[in-house]
């Protein structure tokens, strides 16, 4: 894949698209749902949505959801209790479809994920940074295309005009893509080559970001989320009716609103509190003697009733 270290340059009128010529490249116009059914879907659970903005060709939908498409395509990123790992396919209507599939895509160019098996591209989900690959599908037309329509070679196809479709998505340059691991919105740029040029991730119109941003959803609070925070210290008890210390608990939260994947507690030293008794669930030592206490069962509480005979 040839690396030019371009400038990043401002976004072009957003009406506009810009159609590569003189390269002998397959330009797809038409919607997904008239072309074909994408490879290797992420499934139901897509979560990633938005889109992303080529300085060549245009707008990258991310998912179905926000392009109105009558074909069910998204990208899907696991979890933060998961790897990071991302799958399924993007749309633009000049490439057609840009997968995050190695079954799809096969081997990237080069590291990272360059051999091998499994996913393409992944995120650090203790840091946001995103490293890896997508790659544009239509670039392995004619000669490296499966009768299923994924790539069979890393190279450009011979209808390609030289490129390969890979799309870089972090490298040498400085601000490669990112995921903001409490909002889940994207940020950054991905290198694209000769076709698709810088592929910016969080784009401006007007100097504001766009309606229908590119955002993972529902991400899961962590205790290692920087807004993660302890809530109240609290203290309860079943017990003696009398105030007396009892060790507190407290319970994670983060301030997005987003709850932990499973509850995190902690102690949080000692408060005084009073605790109370419970019928049905009597505490032998509390002064009083239940209908469940019996001298034999509680002799604290029960005292033995002492008879006196007359003579």
């Amino acid at each position: 894949m040839n690396m030019k270290m371009l400038s990043i340059h401002s976004l072009r009128n957003i009406l506009a698209i810009v159609i590569i010529t003189g390269i002998g490249y397959m330009v797809y116009t038409a919607n997904p749902s008239s072309v074909v059914t994408p490879k290797a879907e992420a499934g139901t659970g897509e979560n990633v949505s938005g889109y992303i903005w080529s300085e060549n060709i245009g707008w990258i939908s991310l998912n179905s959801t926000t392009d109105g498409s009558a074909v069910s395509y998204g990208v899907n990123i696991s979890p933060m209790t998961g790897t990071g790992t991302f799958s399924g396919n993007a749309w633009n209507s000049n490439i057609g479809w840009i997968s995050f599939d190695r079954t799809a895509t096969g081997n990237p160019p080069s590291a990272p994920f360059n051999g091998g098996s499994g996913p393409i591209a992944q995120v650090d989900w203790s840091t946001g940074a995103v490293t890896g690959w997508a790659r544009a599908l239509s670039a392995c037309q004619n000669n490296l295309v499966d009768a299923f329509g994924n790539c069979t070679g890393s190279g450009a196809g011979n209808a390609a005009g030289g490129w390969d479709g890979w799309i870089q998505l972090s490298g040498t340059w400085a601000n490669g893509v990112v995921v903001n691991t409490v909002t889940g919105i994207f940020s950054g740029y991905a290198w694209g080559d000769i076709v698709t040029g810088w592929i910016d991730f969080a784009p401006l119109v007007g100097g504001l970001p766009i309606p229908d941003m590119a955002i993972v959803s529902g991400l899961s609070c962590t205790q290692s989320n920087p807004t993660f925070f302890w809530g109240a210290c609290t203290a309860s008890c079943v017990g003696n009716p009398s105030p007396r210390n009892v060790v507190g608990t407290q319970t994670g939260a983060c301030s997005d609103g987003t709850i932990p994947a499973a509850p995190i507690t902690q102690s949080c030293g000692t408060l005084l509190t009073t605790c109370t008794a419970t019928p049905g669930n009597p505490v032998c030592g509390d002064g009083v003697c239940s209908v469940e206490e019996t001298s034999s069962s509680c002799l604290l509480d029960c005292k033995p009733k002492t008879k006196f005979w007359q003579f």
